[in-house]
């Protein structure tokens, strides 16, 4: 690792909630809302991992973004070792 630090859970679901929100157009968007279900697909996963990447250092594998809610997503990012 080169100087990256783990992000903790809640931090991480503030930065994929508001990426989630961008890149979905979408106002309102929480902790148990699914990727999916507002309207994400196979085109927007590999951006939304990307972003994800860019803003904790880790990206999720896009199963996980496929079949998670962000909460759920949150909890897999903060617990992996951040690519550095």
């Amino acid at each position: 690792m080169t100087g990256a630090t783990a992000i903790d859970e809640a931090e991480a679901l503030r930065r994929i909630l508001d990426i989630a929100a961008a890149l979905l157009r979408a106002e309102d968007v929480g902790p148990e809302d699914h990727f999916l279900a507002l309207g994400g697909d196979s085109l927007l996963a590999p951006m939304l991992a990307r972003k994800i990447e860019g803003v904790t250092g880790t990206r999720p594998a896009l199963a996980d973004i496929f079949s998670s809610s962000f909460k759920d997503l949150a909890k897999i990012v903060a617990s992996r070792t951040p690519i550095g």
